[in-house]
């Protein structure tokens, strides 16, 4: 049987907005630039309803956005215009015609838009083969002051491995992440370690290449999936797993999403979901 792949077909213009699926975030689009992606996220598909989102924060002149879960076989690139698509978000919507007829001729009417921030949301079924996925199922964050001190110590110790140069406690610490999302993208969850193994040592072996420091005054918690999922960010949304200074106009980031793996305690009980 084919592997079905699942991804999103983004198409925005002076638009800034993220787009969501299931609450976790996927991509992000900026009203400066007119932009066309198509990022896979097999990974965070559900078997059944899906939410997909749009939270839009700001638009340019001529704003215009359209977001669509697809669906295709791994290895497969649709046809334009022949994607199967599951939800579509489009924005704004599409001008209304006038229906009086004397008038037919006049401009349409054009809704008014909202005013912003807006959410955009609408849910479809997708068919998956994997399963639940250990975010779905997880205990919530409370995010008291016990958790989140747990929850510091275990961004700060992670990075602070892979500051000295060891990628070996993000591999450990990605256990489920590789056993689920691996399958997805016709792969051994050992295949997966490798390809991250492999990745660091390429970016560690120039020698100008250095991580960016873990500052806990620039650290915010954004709580996804009905809070069972943390990604730890800076204040301004950058992943805390990031080079500090690009090379060659290029720059490696690593968002990472944390769940707890016990109901009673988060110390030691935390892992890298995806």
């Amino acid at each position: 049987m084919a592997t079905p792949i699942f991804y999103l077909h983004i198409q925005s213009q002076d638009c800034t907005a993220e787009i969501r699926l299931n609450d976790a975030p996927m991509f992000s689009v900026v009203r400066e630039h007119a932009q066309v992606a198509f990022p896979t996220i097999s990974e965070w598909v559900i078997a059944g309803e899906n939410l997909l989102g749009v939270h839009l924060h700001a638009i340019a002149d001529a704003p215009r956005i359209r977001v669509a879960l697809c669906q295709a076989e791994l290895g497969d690139v649709p046809e334009p215009g022949q994607a199967i698509e599951l939800i579509v978000i489009e924005w704004p919507p599409i001008p209304l015609p006038t229906l009086v007829d004397e008038l037919a001729d006049a401009a349409p009417i054009v809704p008014e838009l909202p005013g912003l921030p807006l959410e955009l949301s609408e849910v479809g079924v997708a068919d998956q083969p994997w399963g639940v996925w250990s975010w779905e199922q997880g205990p919530p964050f409370p995010l008291d002051a016990r958790t989140t001190q747990a929850v510091l110590d275990y961004v700060r110790d992670l990075h602070a491995t892979l500051a000295a140069g060891s990628v070996d406690t993000l591999i450990a610490e990605s256990s489920i992440k590789f056993d689920e999302v691996a399958p997805a993208y016709a792969m051994s969850a050992d295949e997966a370690r490798e390809r991250i193994h492999q990745a660091w040592q390429g970016l560690t072996s120039h020698g100008d290449f250095v991580l960016a420091p873990f500052d806990e005054t620039d650290l915010d918690l954004r709580l996804h999936c009905g809070g069972r999922v943390v990604e730890p960010t800076t204040l301004e949304g950058l992943p805390i797993l990031r080079q500090a200074v690009p090379i060659d106009d290029e720059s490696w980031s690593l968002p990472i999403f944390i769940g707890r793996t016990n109901w009673e305690y988060a110390a030691r009980r935390l892992a890298i979901l995806r």
